[in-house]
């Protein structure tokens, strides 16, 4: 098992414009960074993206995917050599949101996850999907490792002691829910269809990765491929610039 932990992570001072074929590129930020743009943020946004941040009930979940959905418009901008506002979903029968065919030119894919105030992105030219969850300890795990694990991964996790067990469901959990996202499906897609202590995926590249102690995450890209990852914590000091390049696509 691939696990990469975010000490190692570079923090980048211009964003990535480009994708090889089996590149993966793996970005982290921190929505409380990132306030102070949320009015920048908001004027890139579709007005169904803005009416749906009405429905948050909390400013601060609100903030979080005013924030979440700016910074993936930037970034996928970077790629499309478009502006951020141009750009163009569709959704899956299951809810994905996919790039416009009429933008998208090069054939690119990216998934999103965060927990609380963390996010991940992933982009590439393969079919990925990426999950992300803090570290919880509970009593409910082995209950909910019962109902949606296989039987073999809920009997390993028995096995184990309670500290291992925590990070080890976590491991089995973000894998899962990140190759389901990978393949277009919800958490409905089936849990405990997907066995990992009886199946290896040979077909998939599945790699859970830390950000700290308290969070874990996984990535699934069909294929072998190169991941580069990187820390947003330097790009609020270069947005204004990059704001300004986008202006002038």
């Amino acid at each position: 098992m691939t696990f990469w932990d975010l000490q190692s992570w570079q923090k980048i001072s211009i964003l990535p414009f480009s994708l090889f074929p089996y590149d993966v590129h793996l970005f982290y930020g921190n929505v409380s960074n990132f306030l102070d743009f949320i009015p920048f943020f908001k004027s890139l946004l579709s007005d169904d993206e803005l009416n749906k941040a009405l429905y948050f009930k909390s400013q601060e979940r609100c903030n979080s995917y005013l924030v979440n959905k700016g910074i993936l418009r930037v970034i996928l901008a970077n790629y499309l050599l478009i502006k951020p506002e141009e750009i163009f979903f569709f959704y899956n029968k299951k809810g994905k949101p996919v790039l416009d065919f009429s933008i998208n030119n090069i054939g690119l894919n990216f998934n999103l996850s965060h927990s609380k105030t963390d996010i991940i992105y992933c982009f590439s030219l393969l079919n990925l999907g990426v999950d992300l969850e803090e570290l919880e300890d509970n009593n409910n795990l082995l209950r909910i490792a019962k109902r949606f694990f296989a039987q073999e991964e809920y009997q390993y996790l028995q096995h184990l002691k309670k500290e291992e067990q925590v990070k080890t469901f976590y491991q089995f959990w973000t894998k899962k829910e990140a190759y389901l996202k990978a393949i277009g499906e919800g958490l409905s897609g089936g849990l405990n269809t997907i066995n990992f202590c009886t199946n290896s995926y040979s077909q998939w590249q599945i790699n859970n990765f830390s950000l700290d102690d308290n969070f874990v995450g996984a990535i699934a890209v069909n294929a072998q491929y190169k991941c580069n990852y990187y820390s947003l914590e330097l790009l609020p000091e270069i947005l204004e610039q990059l704001i300004l390049n986008l202006s002038q696509l």
